[in-house]
């Protein structure tokens, strides 16, 4: 796994490397180490199709575009709606759709695996294909989060794989509901994921 995490690396241009802000290191390393985690997911489960909510530059997809078995990623998500102000970065260009996927798009070229990014709001997307593994990292809320799952269990997937609990609220109370009549998997990464293999 370490041998295809780091053909990453090697392929994708420094993270933020345009971007006006100090480098914040500690951010860095915790996004390998969730890498790792989900790409160690991946490997156990031979998967070959992701569905990805919430794509956001694209720096997710071209991580796993990189993995041996991916042969497809699909990913969604809603154009103007990251809130920049939190990360004190308002020049942040993500008014500019040319901006999302733009790492997954050029890995995706570069590896001549099938990358497609729609934009839609989650809520109002209708599936029409099955995928191996879905990824939620889109909308927090606990509003997204639970339909968000639920458009997960209409992809029939081999697993389904949640970003950031419990460190966001509204994932943990989507994720704490689920536990009562699911088994959760949860890895200790430092963003934290958790993990639901759907039998």
């Amino acid at each position: 796994m370490i041998e295809y995490y780091q053909s990453f690396h090697n392929l994708n241009e420094p993270f933020y490397k345009k971007e006006p802000r100090p480098v914040d290191l500690n951010h860095y390393f915790a996004m390998e180490i969730d890498y790792a985690v989900l790409a160690s997911i991946i490997q156990e489960y031979k998967i070959e199709t992701v569905f990805e909510i919430g794509a956001w530059v694209g720096y997710t997809s071209a991580m796993m575009l990189n993995l041996p078995t991916i042969k497809k990623i699909k990913a969604i998500d809603v154009n103007n709606t990251f809130d920049v102000s939190n990360e004190g970065n308002p020049t942040h260009p993500l008014s500019d759709k040319k901006v999302y996927g733009k790492y997954a798009k050029k890995h995706a070229k570069l590896l001549n695996k099938k990358y497609e990014l729609v934009f839609c709001d989650s809520k109002l997307y209708e599936p029409k294909e099955q995928f191996d593994l879905v990824f939620i990292d889109g909308d927090h809320s606990y509003s997204y989060c639970r339909t968000d799952t639920e458009l997960a269990f209409k992809l029939k997937p081999k697993i389904i794989v949640w970003h950031d609990y419990p460190n966001e609220k509204g994932v943990k109370q989507c994720i704490d509901e689920l536990k009562k009549d699911y088994e959760i998997k949860t890895y200790e990464a430092p963003s934290f994921i958790a993990s639901l293999e759907v039998k």
